[in-house]
């Protein structure tokens, strides 16, 4: 099946009740009305292809582990339940960031 529109129709109402902006609610908010395709929506590879980071998801070595490439150190950590980068930053500056979410998942 191939689905044509504009923009503009994609976009013809973005309010929400009572004519109130429309805002993302999360995925949740689905549950109550389609508990069996969010159950295997959990299941698939899309919503596993980002997850927030965390020992479950974060597959790297961030024991205090130190690689230099391009004459650039990079130190990954983990300072209590979060991951860290230490690393030149985009600016050649260095900087401490913090792995927010991971990102891929077979195939």
């Amino acid at each position: 099946m191939l689905l044509a529109f504009t923009f503009s129709e994609v976009n013809a109402d973005l309010s929400g009740p009572a004519g109130q902006p429309a805002k993302f609610v999360g995925s949740t908010s689905c549950i109550q009305c389609h508990q069996d395709e969010y159950g295997d929506w959990q299941q698939s590879d899309h919503y596993k292809a980002m997850q927030p980071a965390n020992k479950d998801t974060v597959l790297g070595d961030f024991n205090d582990v130190t690689l230099s490439f391009h004459g650039i150190d990079t130190r990954l950590f983990r300072q209590g339940s979060e991951f860290k980068v230490s690393t030149t930053g985009v600016d050649g500056k260095p900087g401490l960031f913090t792995i927010q979410y991971t990102f891929g998942h077979y195939p």
